[in-house]
């Protein structure tokens, strides 16, 4: 069987989002982090808890290894699982996010996405293109919400 002939029997083609069809710069989520956590804290405040940026950046900290243990184990983490557990570490478990704060608590965290945003692969409009010109269907995947900065990133 030639390649065209395997070629044209596929029919979908799945992408993933981050890192796929869309790049960030150099240091872009350290930038990104730095961001949520401003927005986390003042946030924060408006519903009467106290917490720095600081303590939040050391939560996100805390958070990458978590994730990393997690992932290990091929699952995922929840958007809400990763907002909770950085409320959590950043107050030393002092505070639980309720139910009421879930909307603007989750707004301030992918907000951050809008202040240092990604940018499109340079190649991800031919690619996208060819498919299209041969027909197959495209589907997207992702899960963007915490790829946690390298030991490196931080300064």
């Amino acid at each position: 069987m030639t390649l065209n002939s395997e070629s044209s029997r596929i029919k979908v083609v799945t992408f993933d989002l981050w890192e796929t069809l869309m790049l960030e710069g150099d240091r872009w989520n350290t930038l990104r982090v730095d961001a949520r956590c401003r927005n986390l804290a003042e946030t924060s405040e408006k519903f009467g808890v106290e917490v720095s940026v600081e303590q939040l950046a050391l939560a996100f900290k805390e958070m990458a290894s978590w994730l990393e243990s997690v992932w290990e184990t091929d699952k995922d983490v929840t958007h809400q699982d990763q907002i909770n557990f950085i409320i959590k570490a950043a107050t030393n478990d002092a505070i639980i996010v309720k139910e009421e704060w879930s909307r603007q608590i989750s707004s301030a965290h992918v907000s951050a996405l809008f202040e240092v945003p990604p940018y499109l692969n340079p190649d991800a409009h031919r690619v996208l293109q060819e498919m299209r010109d041969s027909n197959k269907r495209v589907g997207l995947i992702c899960n963007t919400s915490a790829r946690q900065p390298h030991a490196s990133e931080h300064l």
